[in-house]
């Protein structure tokens, strides 16, 4: 059987951090992490610590400055917990605000150091401790100087290179025990670099090797402030993004998708359901959205226009042509106050033969399991509602078309997930967001953006123009 330590030196960027634990079985602590999606010890790499400091030198009362880190040795004089009523910490523990005053060990002067919300461990640990020593931020509270929810005897704090480095709490795993794992990392790999950016382009885009920006930013070396390292992670971290917006594109390119063609007379009859010309934009975007249906794959369409321009208008021709075809939509928005005018338009334009429901997150249970009954079956066709369309519960029997309203509210997960409801599903995003082009190819390369421009003259303001398009 191997050693732990020929297991530890045989891992890579990409080992599952499960290994770090070599041939033991792996503590709460890394099943915790992992179970939040830090998989690999790269992945490690990306929890970026709230502050990198410099650790201060022991030094008397006499060198307090305030808003620096002062560290501090000290003997209790007095201790007072008073209950900090209204908290209570796990299993319902009282918690207490804490004021200890002590006595500088270098120096004859004293100092106010404070617990809020404190468990009760922290009295009893001061009331061993004769003298201790004491690490934390000096601010001024009226006049007098005190130190808030200092660190005792903070040794563990304390990297190889004279750095106090502290990182957040992931998955409610405080960050000591974040810094204990990454510390487990063995040092052979912070030699090698993680990079996806292939290493000839580092020279001709002058991007420095981004693992020297990650040992800076972890403590790995001496303490660095050049902004280099900060400029390199940022641009690691946006390419990586657009890999990830190519990948979804690729994806959903090679995805097959039932072919929806509808001939002319019928796009005049659904034309005719509403009391309005659309105009020369809403056409063109129409065209587009008509392309996207008969290709044979998913569409990814954005459309985004000002509030009144006749975004919702469209989204609603496309659904009628989805709907000719025998197949389902659903419609998302994301609020139950919007959903409700979304299905209350939808009434008064769409003739009764089109089964029309809602579902929103205060339907009543009863009525959930009917609605999600009649959509596995097929005999709901168009259903408008909230968050509640992606539960696992809803399963639809043929949806083609998901319509996603205010897509600024939703991220990519929910959007995807309406999507994945079906085989192939079509996906049409709207937003009254002004999105530049470089965002547009930043942050939604893996969709087809379609604007409307021009608003419409002499329309009848009716309900859906005014509700649905309203950011």
């Amino acid at each position: 059987m191997k050693s732990r330590n020929s297991n530890t030196n045989s891992l890579s960027w990409d080992s599952p951090i499960l290994s770090l634990a070599g041939n033991r079985k792996p503590s709460a602590t890394l099943q915790k992490l992992s179970d939040s999606g830090v998989n690999t010890l790269q992945d490690l790499l990306w929890i970026f610590p709230l502050r990198v400091q410099s650790a201060p030198k022991l030094q008397s009362f006499d060198q307090l400055n305030i808003d620096e880190l002062f560290l501090g040795q000290a003997k209790v004089i007095s201790i007072k917990a008073v209950p900090a009523f209204g908290r209570r910490g796990k299993g319902r523990v009282q918690l207490f605000n804490v004021t200890c005053v002590v006595k500088d060990l270098m120096s004859d002067n004293y100092l106010n150091l404070k617990w809020f919300n404190a468990y009760p461990n922290i009295r009893k640990q001061l009331e061993q401790s004769e003298q201790f020593t004491f690490l934390g931020e000096v601010t001024d509270y009226k006049g007098t100087i005190q130190i808030v929810n200092p660190k005792i005897n903070p040794k563990e704090v304390k990297t190889e290179n004279g750095l106090l480095v502290e990182y957040p709490t992931v998955n409610s795993i405080p960050g000591k025990q974040i810094q204990k794992i990454i510390d487990k990392i063995p040092t052979t790999l912070w030699q090698e670099d993680v990079s996806r950016i292939a290493k000839q382009f580092h020279g001709e885009l002058q991007l420095p090797p981004l693992i020297e920006a990650f040992k800076a930013l972890h403590g790995k070396q001496s303490f660095n402030t050049d902004q280099s390292f900060k400029e390199r992670i940022i641009y690691e971290e946006f390419f990586r993004n657009q890999l990830k917006i190519m990948a979804r594109r690729l994806k959903s390119k090679r995805l097959a998708s039932p072919i929806i063609d509808v001939d002319e007379e019928k796009i005049t009859q659904f034309l005719s359901f509403f009391p309005y010309q659309l105009t020369l934009d809403q056409k063109l975007v129409l065209k587009e959205i008509q392309n996207d249906l008969k290709s044979s794959h998913p569409m990814m369409r954005m459309i985004q226009g000002d509030v009144g321009c006749g975004k919702t208008s469209v989204a609603v021709i496309a659904a009628l042509m989805v709907l000719s075809n025998e197949a389902q939509v659903a419609f998302m928005c994301p609020t139950e106050a919007l959903a409700q005018q979304h299905y209350k338009t939808l009434q008064e334009l769409l003739p009764d033969s089109i089964s029309l429901s809602i579902i929103l997150g205060s339907t009543k249970a009863k009525e959930k399991r009917d609605i999600a009954a009649q959509l596995e079956n097929g005999s709901i066709k168009f259903i408008v509602g909230t968050h509640s369309l992606i539960q696992d519960s809803i399963v639809f029997k043929n949806l083609q078309l998901a319509i996603i309203d205010e897509q600024h509210k939703f991220g990519v997960e929910q959007r995807q997930k309406l999507a994945q409801k079906g085989q192939g599903v079509h996906t049409l995003i709207m937003t009254a967001t002004p999105i530049p082009r470089s965002l547009q190819l930043a942050q939604y390369g893996d969709l087809d953006i379609s604007t409307i421009r021009t608003m419409p003259e002499g329309r009848k303001a009716i309900q859906t123009r005014i509700v649905t398009d309203a950011t």
